[in-house]
């Protein structure tokens, strides 16, 4: 959990306007992962690559706790089908409910 806790005060950190659903979406993402996304690997391929295109931030890799990290699209230009498949695998990960809400608590969320 300390790393998840890390997590939220770097965000609060890099983005002082940070709501309250911004600290709750990742939150989301680190006790669920990304599991809800996948519809197929195609699928989540194709939207990637028009995410890759759309994207102009600064690439870079947010470690998010829970053995999670956000990775921003224009990081992975030229290398989706890897990064595809990493999003893939990740998604069978189990969730971690208890995790999940005991945050929400902590953060009044």
């Amino acid at each position: 959990m300390k790393s998840i806790i890390d997590a939220i005060n770097l965000e609060k950190e890099l983005h002082p306007q940070a709501t309250s659903q911004d600290i709750s979406k990742l939150i989301y993402q680190a006790c669920f992962g990304n599991g809800h996304m996948i519809t197929s690997v195609k699928d989540c391929l194709d939207q990637l690559k028009q995410e890759v295109v759309q994207d102009n931030s600064k690439p870079s890799i947010q470690n998010i706790g829970n053995g999670y990290v956000r990775v921003s699209c224009s990081a992975m230009k030229k290398k989706e089908e890897l990064y595809n498949l990493l999003f893939v695998h990740s998604s069978k990960q189990d969730p971690d409910t208890k995790l999940y809400q005991s945050l929400l608590m902590k953060y009044d969320l």
